[in-house]
C-alpha cells in the first residue's frame, strides 16, 4: 500500500498502515533510506564539541533522516541546526570567558545577542574571518525560522549542506584555539 499524500497541502497524510513508509516526495530526489541515512551522517561530530551542543545537533540530524518517512521533518531539523548555532556560540564564549548576559535597567540581565556573541568569537580568534559571513548566515536564518509567516520547505540537497555546514563551523568553533582577548 503506497503512502497516501494529502491532495490539499501535498503533504505526507500519515496512518497507522503507512507510517513507515518513505514520503512519495523524498524518493523524487533520494533512491534509498540507506543512501539518505549515509549521506545525513557523512561528517561526524568531534569529541571537542561539548554533549550539550552534540545532543542538540543529533536531534537536529535524526529529524533529517526521519525526513525519509515525513518529508517536512528535514525542514524541522535545518531549523533545529540553526538554533544549535547559537548554543554552541553561547556555550564557547562561557568556556572563553566572553560575557554571555547584560545588564539591562529594564529587565534585569538578559542575554548577550548572537550577533554579539559571534563577533567577539571572532574577535578572539574562535571565528575564523572567512566563517564569519557563515555564522551571519545562520544567525539570519535561525531568527526568520523563529517568526515564520508560513511554512518552509527545504529541498534535501540542501537540508544535507545545511546539516554540514552546521557541524562544520560547531567543530571548528570548539577546535581553534584563540588567541588572548
Amino acid at each position: 500500500m503506497g503512502a497516501k499524500v494529502n491532495a490539499m497541502a501535498g503533504q505526507k497524510d500519515i496512518t497507522a498502515e503507512n507510517l513507515s513508509e518513505p514520503d512519495p516526495r523524498i524518493q523524487y530526489f533520494v533512491k534509498s533510506a540507506e543512501t539518505w541515512v549515509k549521506r545525513c551522517q557523512v561528517i561526524p561530530l568531534g569529541p571537542e564539541v561539548p554533549t550539550d551542543v552534540t545532543d542538540l545537533l543529533e536531534v537536529a540530524r535524526g529529524a533529517i533522516i526521519y525526513g525519509w518517512f515525513y518529508y517536512p521533518l528535514m525542514t524541522l531539523g535545518v531549523e533545529q541546526c540553526f538554533r544549535c548555532l547559537e548554543t554552541a556560540a553561547r556555550i564557547r564564549a562561557k568556556q572563553l570567558g566572553i560575557q554571555i548576559e547584560r545588564p539591562d535597567p529594564k529587565r534585569g540581565v538578559i542575554p548577550e545577542g548572537f550577533a554579539h556573541l559571534v563577533r567577539q568569537l571572532h574577535r578572539g580568534g574562535a571565528i575564523r574571518s572567512d566563517d564569519l559571513p557563515r555564522w551571519d548566515a545562520g544567525r539570519d536564518m535561525r531568527n526568520y525560522v523563529s517568526h515564520p509567516e508560513q511554512q518552509m520547505i527545504v529541498m534535501p540537497g540542501e537540508v544535507v549542506g545545511l546539516l554540514d555546514n552546521t557541524i562544520e563551523l560547531v567543530v571548528r568553533l570548539f577546535r581553534v584555539q584563540p588567541t588572548a582577548t
